[in-house]
């Protein structure tokens, strides 16, 4: 985190994905947004009361 503060929102639904991170990375100060709208993750890791689940999925960019 390079020492910035970390923000984790749950819940929230984001139609267009690579609109919202494009509006959070221009608020000054913003290092990264998270969205992972324009290039998705390829590995999810999740916490559960019975452990991590590890969920992986295809790295496809979006346009």
């Amino acid at each position: 985190d390079n020492g910035g503060e970390i923000l984790d929102v749950h819940g929230w639904r984001i139609s267009d994905p690579v609109k919202k991170e494009k509006e959070l990375e221009g608020i000054p100060g913003v290092i990264c947004a998270g969205v992972f709208g324009k290039r998705r993750a390829d590995l999810l890791l999740v916490g559960t009361p019975q452990g991590i689940r590890e969920i992986r999925g295809g790295s496809k960019t979006r346009k």
